[in-house]
C-alpha cells in the first residue's frame, strides 16, 4: 500500500475510528452493569506472561546502579547523562524493593512466596501487571553506539536491538516540530497488551492508558530535578515507529515519545565497542504457553492508532448546551485553599519515588485530612497553567478535612480554589460500590475524581484524545499520590468503584462527563506492618 492511499484510508476511517472510540468508553463506563468480559473468563495465573520484559538474544549494556541515598543532580546546562538516565528509568519503571505489608489486599502469602513476589516501583500500574516497556533511540550524540535499546527493567540493563540511527526516523514520525526541535536521543513508550489482558481482558487498555500516564508524571518529576525539559508527544506516526522498533501493533505499539535533553560536555565514560549488526530484532521471551486476545480492546487500540503526526487544532467549541461542563457550583460556597509549598520539594524525586506504595486500606478514618495537605495534593496534581491537553478535571467528595463541610466539590486550578457542588456524593461512595475488599471506601477522608468530556474531546482531537485524556488523568493521579507521599500521608489510585452512580451523585453525567478513576487520600493508620526489601 502506498502512503498516500494508507493517508487516505485512515482519514476514510476516522468516523468509524471515532464510533469505536466512544462505543468502548461507554463499555468501561458500565462494565458493573453490563461486563466486558468474556463468557467464562478467568485469569490463567499458572501461565501469566512475565511482569518483567527482556531479549535473551540480545547484547546487553549493563547500567549503573545509584548510590545510597543518591538525590537527583542536574548537569550544567541542564539535561541527561548515562549516568543520570539509568537513575531515572530505574527509579520511575524500573525495580526498587520486595514489599511485602499487612493491609487489606489477602495475598499476603503470595507476596511471601519466593516465586510469586511483590515488586515495589515508582510509577503506579494497575494491577501490578506493568504493560509499559521503554525504548532508548540513541542518535549520534549519545555515549553509546547509535541504535534502539531496550530498557530491561528487571536487570537494570539496555538490550541492543538496532544499530541503526534512529533520530531521523523517529523526528520524521513527529511531523513538523519533530524536525524542528533538534534533538537526537528519544524514549519511546510502547505497551505490551498482554502484560495485563491476561488479568483485565478488555478492561486491559483502558488501564494501560492510564498506566502511560502514570509513567509520563513519574518521568516529569526526574526531569525537574534534572534541569531537563519535559515534552511528551502523543500524536505521531504510530505506524512509523512501530515499524522502527520492529513490532507487530497488535502485540505491542508506540503510545508517547519523550525527546530528551542529552549533555554532551563530559560524556560520563568511553563509549562502548560497537557490537556486529543484527540483521532481525531479536525476540523478547514470553512466559506464557497461550497468549489471548481481546476484541474490544484490540479495537480500540486499533482506532486510536489513527491520527495526524502532530495534534490537531481543536475544533470550533460546540453551541452552549442546556448542562454545563462542570456542575454548577452553588453561590457564596467557594473556599479558597491554602497556598501550600510544592510537593515533593525539589531534589527529592528519587527518593519519593522509591518511597511511593499503595496504601491498600491502610488510611485512618478517625482523622480528617488537614487543609494544607490537601491544597499540596490539588495544586501538584493540577498544575497551573496545565501542561497537557487540558481535558481531565477534578471532583472532590470530602468526608473528612479542616475547613471544609462534607460533601462534593470542584477543584478549580486557576483559582485554586474548590467550589461546592449541589448534591452530596458521600452516600454513594460505601462498601457497596466498590467491587474489592482492599479498602474501606466509607472510611476515607478525601476521594479524588478525575473526569473527562469524551464526546466533545473526540469529537475535537480524534479518537487519539481518548489516549491524551488516560494518560492525562493517570499523570494527575500519579502527581497526587507522589505528593501524598512526600507529605507523609497515605494514598491509593483507585479505578474499582462503579463509575454509574458516582458520577450521578456528583452531576458528571448531566454535564456529559464520565470519570476515569479516583484517588483515595487520607492520613496513614499507626502500626502498620511491612517489609521493604531494597534492592540497592
Amino acid at each position: 500500500m502506498s502512503d498516500v492511499h494508507g493517508k487516505e484510508q485512515r482519514t476514510m476511517t476516522t468516523p468509524a475510528a471515532r464510533a469505536t472510540t466512544l462505543a468502548y468508553v461507554d463499555a468501561v463506563h458500565r462494565r458493573y452493569r453490563d461486563p466486558v468480559q468474556p463468557d467464562g473468563f478467568a485469569p490463567d495465573w499458572d501461565d501469566r506472561p512475565l511482569a518483567h520484559t527482556h531479549h535473551p538474544g540480545a547484547t546487553r549494556i549493563a547500567l549503573p546502579l545509584p548510590a545510597p541515598a543518591a538525590a537527583p543532580t542536574p548537569a550544567p546546562g541542564g539535561g541527561r547523562t548515562l549516568t543520570t538516565l539509568a537513575e531515572d528509568l530505574r527509579a520511575t519503571i524500573g525495580v526498587l524493593a520486595r514489599r511485602r505489608q499487612i493491609d487489606w489486599n489477602r495475598d499476603l502469602a503470595e507476596q511471601s512466596a519466593p516465586h510469586t513476589p511483590r515488586w515495589g516501583t515508582g510509577s503506579a500500574s494497575g494491577g501490578g501487571t506493568h504493560p509499559l516497556e521503554v525504548y532508548w533511540a540513541a542518535g549520534p550524540s549519545a555515549p553509546v553506539p547509535p541504535g534502539v535499546y531496550h530498557y530491561a527493567c528487571g536487570l537494570h540493563a539496555l538490550e541492543r536491538l538496532s544499530t541503526l540511527d534512529p533520530a531521523p526516523a523517529v523526528r520524521a514520525a513527529l511531523g513538523p516540530d519533530g524536525a524542528a526541535d533538534g534533538h537526537d536521543q528519544f524514549l519511546l513508550c510502547t505497551v505490551r497488551p498482554w502484560k495485563n489482558a491476561f488479568k483485565y481482558h478488555n478492561l486491559a487498555y483502558h488501564l494501560a492508558t492510564l498506566d502511560l500516564g502514570s509513567f509520563l508524571a513519574s518521568w516529569e518529576l526526574t526531569s525537574r530535578d534534572r534541569g531537563a525539559g519535559h515534552r511528551p508527544r502523543l500524536w505521531f506516526d504510530e505506524e512509523a515507529l512501530g515499524g522502527l522498533l520492529g513490532l507487530d501493533p497488535d502485540e505491542e505499539s508506540v503510545h508517547a515519545v519523550l525527546p530528551l535533553d542529552w549533555h554532551t560536555a563530559g560524556a560520563d565514560a568511553s563509549r562502548p565497542a560497537p557490537t556486529a549488526p543484527t540483521a532481525v530484532r531479536p525476540p523478547h521471551y514470553e512466559r506464557s504457553r497461550t497468549v489471548r486476545r481481546f476484541s474490544l480492546a484490540d479495537n480500540v487500540r486499533r482506532a486510536t492508532a489513527q491520527a495526524p503526526p502532530a495534534e490537531p487544532a481543536p475544533a470550533p467549541a460546540p453551541a452552549p448546551a442546556p448542562a454545563p461542563d462542570v456542575p454548577p457550583a452553588v453561590a457564596g460556597t467557594t473556599t479558597p485553599l491554602p497556598v501550600a509549598p510544592g510537593a515533593p520539594a525539589p531534589g527529592t524525586a528519587l527518593a519519593t519515588l522509591a518511597a511511593r506504595t499503595s496504601s491498600s486500606g491502610r488510611i485512618d478514618a478517625s482523622r480528617p485530612l488537614g487543609a494544607a495537605a490537601l491544597a499540596a495534593v490539588l495544586g501538584a496534581a493540577f498544575p497551573h497553567p496545565p501542561r497537557s491537553g487540558g481535558f481531565v478535571e477534578a471532583a472532590v467528595a470530602v468526608r473528612a478535612a479542616e475547613g471544609l463541610a462534607p460533601g462534593g466539590y470542584a477543584y478549580d486550578p486557576a483559582r485554586h480554589a474548590l467550589s461546592h457542588l449541589p448534591g452530596d456524593p458521600l452516600p454513594t461512595l460505601t462498601r457497596d460500590l466498590y467491587g474489592l475488599d482492599n479498602y474501606d471506601v466509607a472510611g476515607v477522608p478525601v476521594t479524588l475524581v478525575l473526569h473527562w468530556h469524551p464526546e466533545r474531546a473526540v469529537a475535537a482531537h480524534g479518537p487519539r484524545a481518548y489516549r491524551a485524556a488516560n494518560a492525562e488523568a493517570g499523570a494527575a493521579a500519579q502527581r497526587a499520590h507522589l505528593a501524598a507521599t512526600a507529605l507523609g500521608l497515605s494514598s491509593g489510585i483507585v479505578f474499582g468503584i462503579d463509575p454509574v452512580p458516582l458520577d450521578e451523585a456528583l452531576g458528571l453525567t448531566a454535564a456529559g462527563r464520565r470519570s476515569q478513576l479516583c484517588v483515595f487520600l487520607g492520613l496513614p493508620r499507626p502500626g502498620a506492618a511491612a517489609l521493604d526489601g531494597r534492592l540497592a
